[in-house]
């Protein structure tokens, strides 16, 4: 099964804010890594306010797979993968970073995984990171998986599949990129937990700061408590 291209059409969204120095050589193992895997196939690229030569540089590829939108101003990642997934045309969306820390090759295993009713939770191995940024996510996701009710190995791995619908049924607000499992989860969407592989960064540094702003996110963690407390899917409906 590998070695054969995936037949269901798929959405790669990947938000891009100040990547100049690795915009160029992670589209391009992008692309060829897609076009080698799966038979239909479109990349979003979501331009959070870039300042630099960001959005010249992914008009130069040409590719008629890939469509460029965004913003003139900087919105924040949460804003990007959203208005990327709305972005979208086709019904199984993947989500990762455009600064060569998550492997495009994992995106078949990932969708791969996929099934109904579901969204696939990339974790990363051998993590990439300074530690210092490791104990802090690792402090964070202690405190998330109680708020969210569900254990979540890595929410901050930005590699995840899920479908388009399942996505833009949760609550959008800025920060939401850091709870997207639970928000699916409290929707009823099981969440199906995979490795992944992670390198270091190709080049610059971190624009988008995970936990940055502690006291709203802490904040945002009170508001999970009280969404997961009060939420009620409809698992259970009669159909006539």
């Amino acid at each position: 099964m590998t070695g054969m291209k995936y037949k269901n059409p798929i959405s790669v969204i990947i938000p891009v804010y100040n990547e100049e120095d690795c915009i160029k050589d992670f589209l391009g193992n992008l692309l060829n890594t897609l076009k080698n895997n799966f038979e239909k196939y479109e990349v979003i690229a979501v331009n959070d306010g870039s300042s630099d030569k960001s959005v010249s540089i992914i008009k130069n590829f040409k590719e008629k797979n890939l469509k460029l939108v965004g913003f003139s101003q900087n919105q924040g990642q949460s804003a990007a993968l959203y208005f990327g997934v709305r972005s979208s045309n086709e019904n199984i969306c993947v989500t990762l970073d455009s600064d060569g820390q998550n492997d495009p090759s994992d995106i078949k295993i990932i969708v791969e995984t996929l099934k109904p009713d579901s969204a696939v939770i990339g974790i990363r191995k051998k993590r990439k990171d300074y530690a210092v940024r490791k104990l802090f996510s690792y402090t964070a996701r202690k405190i998330l998986n109680i708020a969210g009710g569900v254990k979540v190995h890595d929410p901050g791995c930005t590699l995840k599949a899920f479908y388009r619908e399942d996505f833009l049924n949760i609550p959008f607000f800025n920060g939401m990129h850091r709870f997207i499992p639970y928000l699916l989860n409290i929707n009823g969407i099981e969440l199906i937990q995979i490795p992944v592989k992670h390198y270091p960064r190709l080049a610059g540094k971190s624009k988008y700061g995970l936990w940055s702003r502690t006291f709203r996110v802490l904040f945002d963690i009170s508001g999970l408590f009280w969404l997961r407390k009060r939420s009620k899917p409809f698992y259970h409906y009669i159909q006539k």
